[in-house]
């Protein structure tokens, strides 16, 4: 009855253009990634107060809204630890 929707792809995501157009050009990669992190941990303070007193309809929308901002926030994290590795790559292949 119900089609299960196929996984999209994240390759496309704008926050990794701007890593990878940042690291191409030399620019502070380091701080795209901060910036990010600092809005996506606003936004998961904010979904956590209104999960409180949310009914449980809403609760599972802000519930999902949260695992995606908290796997984004992994992602962050591993992009944060490889930084270096990632401009040295993309250095050798604009080379």
């Amino acid at each position: 009855m119900y089609t299960p929707d196929p996984p999209t792809s994240y390759a496309s995501s704008t926050l990794l253009t701007k890593v990878t157009l940042a690291l191409m050009s030399g620019r502070d990669a380091q701080g795209v990634l901060d910036a990010q992190r600092g809005t996506h941990l606003e936004r998961m303070r904010e979904l956590t107060a209104a999960r409180r007193n949310a009914p449980a309809t809403e609760t599972l929308a802000l519930t999902y809204e949260l695992a995606h901002l908290d796997a984004d926030l992994r992602w962050i994290e591993e992009a944060d630890a490889r930084i270096d590795d990632l401009r040295d790559e993309l250095t050798a292949v604009a080379r």
